[in-house]
């Protein structure tokens, strides 16, 4: 998100109405967005689209255009994740209500119905934290990926997803603290925003009970001291920090989504002093429970969960691959000295043999400990790095290429071209593994080329949110389908002896370490896009890196 404010965009053309919303508003910490007509409106979203999450719009405006219009107009521009709109009219006419049905809107609401501006605030809130939680947010589910990376499992993921992506977005839209309670594994644990409360109380389970296992369908409603399910949980007085809580503030308490075996409740706690809190929680609740489907929310629980799963799949190859490597490396190197040992009289040909194989075992042990130190690095985006930096990656990378030409590496003709400076924050150490690994690679392809016809390897970059995208672009002979699948997989025939020239491929873990370092060291992702690319010739693998200065949530 742009801000952690809601912002609105406000569409009214009375004056003295206009002005009376707008201040409602912003003295509940809203960002407003306003205009009179039309043709400001236009303006104002061509600047500001993407950052507004609701719209509230008058239908009938000076001019032929209406409301109706305006939304449509950003729906356009913005089709993947275009703002929630709340119509908010005089009129009861009939086409104004078709005209608001063909645009999708979420709320039809009568002036007449809200004398005091302060009502419709609430469908505000909830229709922000609707967007805010839609698929066609651009940064959801790598948000929710990355806070599910270092669960041990789906249950664990889940309380990522709750403590990292739902909770944080739940305080930003409803302004006031919330209590989330989550049930699974046989057990109930609660998660505070902006609120202290205990993880762990007998009282959830009797809240949880009475959400998501009473008959028929259930509201949203206050709890309560000395009321049901208080009164049936003898023990939950003697939880002081807890009793003390919901003596002063009675929070509402919702349904907010079950899946996997799991039960989501949602608390809003009214703000502290605040005259009518307790009402404006219940009607907050409400319009939450109006606009929120539980399909939502339960489609995010399904990606942190199976997110974790992935996670564990990924832990475990890199340890398979660590054992098999340290095993192998060992025992070569072991049975090469055995051997040199007795027979030092040997010819030329065989110790040059023996060196070889010795050599093909240092190189083992030290892929091997390259992956014992990913190890001990979490798969996660949260806080600082260690020995991270900020590394200016166009200079970053052709001082790389420079090393690989005065190796050796580089073939006849070969050239790389780097279009677009862009800063990433990251290990130094880990960036050159990485990309040495990517040149390299797509350097041996250009073999596949006589030379005059090797065209440059293309290095682009570009900014996304919060991110680093480095694509790198080769035009060899593209591999087979079923050959880039296993590109990434360690000691994968499809991968070439990146270590030394001459040998055949399948002996080291080649680009399935630098895959690791990025997703797993860095927090990023490497990823093969070349079915993207047009016609039949060329490869395009994209590094997704944290970019300096900013923060991933």
């Amino acid at each position: 998100m742009s801000t952690d404010r809601i912002t609105l965009f406000l569409l009214e053309n009375r004056d003295y109405l206009r002005a009376t919303i707008k201040q409602t508003f912003e003295d509940r910490d809203f960002r407003v967005l306003e205009a009179k007509g039309f043709e400001d409106g236009r303006t104002i979203i061509q600047k500001h689209g993407a950052e507004i999450d609701v719209l509230l719009l008058d239908m009938h405006l000076e001019g032929p255009e209406t409301g109706a219009d305006l939304a449509r107009w950003i729906k356009d521009v913005l089709p993947d994740w275009p703002p929630e709109v709340i119509i908010h009219s005089g009129y009861d006419y009939v086409p104004y209500y078709q005209a608001a049905l063909k645009i999708g809107a979420s709320s039809y609401l009568r002036k007449g119905d809200f004398p005091d501006p302060k009502g419709l605030v609430h469908y505000a809130r909830a229709l922000a934290l609707k967007r805010g939680l839609s698929p066609g947010r651009p940064d959801l589910e790598k948000v929710i990926t990355q806070a599910a990376g270092e669960a041990a499992g789906g249950p664990e993921a889940l309380w990522r997803f709750c403590g990292d992506v739902l909770g944080p977005e739940l305080l930003r839209c409803t302004g006031a603290p919330c209590i989330l309670l989550l049930s699974a594994a046989g057990e109930t644990r609660c998660l505070g925003q902006g609120v202290q409360a205990p993880e762990r109380s007998p009282i959830y389970e009797e809240i949880q009970a009475r959400l998501f296992r009473a008959p028929g369908p259930v509201h949203p409603f206050r709890f309560e001291v000395g009321t049901e399910p208080w009164r049936n949980t003898q023990q939950a007085p003697a939880d002081g920090g807890l009793a003390k809580l919901f003596e002063s503030r009675s929070p509402v308490f919702m349904p907010l989504a079950e899946d996997y075996d799991t039960h989501l409740g949602l608390g809003i706690v009214p703000v502290a002093g605040s005259n009518g809190g307790g009402d404006e929680a219940l009607e907050l609740a409400t319009a939450i429970h109006m606009y929120l489907r539980e399909s939502l929310v339960r489609h995010q629980m399904r990606i942190a969960f199976a997110f974790a799963q992935e996670s564990m799949k990924r832990k475990l190859l890199l340890e398979l691959a660590t054992g098999a490597c340290l095993y192998t490396g060992q025992e070569i190197i072991d049975a090469v000295d055995a051997r040199q040992g007795g027979d030092e009289e040997r010819g030329d040909s065989v110790s040059m043999v023996l060196r070889d194989v010795r050599q093909l075992g240092e190189e083992l042990l030290n892929e091997a400990r390259a992956l014992q130190s990913l190890e001990a690095w979490p798969a996660t985006t949260a806080g600082p790095k260690r020995g991270q930096e900020e590394i200016a990656i166009a200079p970053f990378l052709r001082e790389l290429w420079d090393q690989l030409r005065a190796l050796g590496r580089v073939p006849a003709g070969g050239q790389l071209a780097v279009h677009d400076g862009i800063t990433a924050s990251a290990n130094r150490g880990n960036l050159k593994s990485v990309f040495f690994r990517l040149l390299l690679w797509m350097a041996q392809r250009l073999l596949e080329l006589p030379p005059e016809e090797r065209s440059p390897i293309l290095a682009n970059m570009r900014a996304a949110g919060p991110w680093v995208e480095v694509v790198l672009e080769d035009r060899s002979p593209r591999l087979p389908t079923t050959l880039r699948q296993r590109l990434f997989s360690p000691f994968s025939a499809s991968t070439p002896n990146l270590e030394t020239p001459g040998r055949p491929g399948g002996r080291h873990l080649g680009l399935f370490l630098a895959k690791a370092i990025v997703e797993t060291a860095e927090g990023g992702a490497l990823l093969d896009q070349t079915e993207k690319l047009k016609g039949e010739q060329g490869h395009r693998i994209v590094v997704r890196l944290r970019r300096a200065g900013a923060t991933t949530r």
